[in-house]
């Protein structure tokens, strides 16, 4: 048993620093997210930010969950399930958003081809 311990100590190890880069690198890309949005006096920075930084929090502990063996069939498909949503829920909505947008696009590119 103190063998199996023994073999297990270093993907406790960096599973451990996995977690703290990826609190590092989280805390980074909320405070350069937002510098950056609050700069182009964005809204809703401080909400962008905040989520990009928890997004990046969820996933580190996913590889760090996956590198303690953990899950992993599991882990992955719940991130690939929940990435894919929100990217289709952002798609959709870009969508709908740009409708008449691209609509006026196709007019004038049609209009152009007629004269």
């Amino acid at each position: 048993m103190l063998h199996n311990l023994a073999n297990y100590l270093p993907k406790i190890i960096v599973a451990i620093l996995v977690l703290i880069f990826g609190t590092l690198l989280a805390r980074f890309i909320n405070r350069l997210v937002f510098a950056w949005l609050h700069g182009m006096k964005y809204e809703g920075a401080l909400r962008i930010s905040t989520t990009a930084e928890y997004g990046i929090q969820i996933f580190a502990l996913f590889v760090a969950l996956e590198q303690l063996d953990i899950g992993t069939q599991l882990l992955t498909a719940l991130f690939v399930i929940v990435f894919g949503a929100i990217f289709l829920a952002l798609a959709i909505a870009f969508g709908l958003g740009g409708k008449e947008r691209a609509a006026r696009l196709i007019d004038e590119v049609q209009s152009k081809r007629l004269k």
